[in-house]
């Protein structure tokens, strides 16, 4: 499984982050994100 770390500090941050995540989730079976975001990334994972 991979792990994918992901920090985001700002509003926009967390909306690109979130965005990238989406897609990698798409993409990657099984991905397991960890780092630090807000409310958008918390949602993807």
């Amino acid at each position: 499984m991979p792990k994918i770390a992901i920090l985001a500090g700002e509003a926009s941050g967390d909306l690109i982050g979130s965005q990238l995540m989406g897609h990698l989730n798409k993409k990657i079976k099984n991905v397991k994100f960890v780092g630090v975001g807000g409310p958008l990334m918390k949602k993807e994972g």
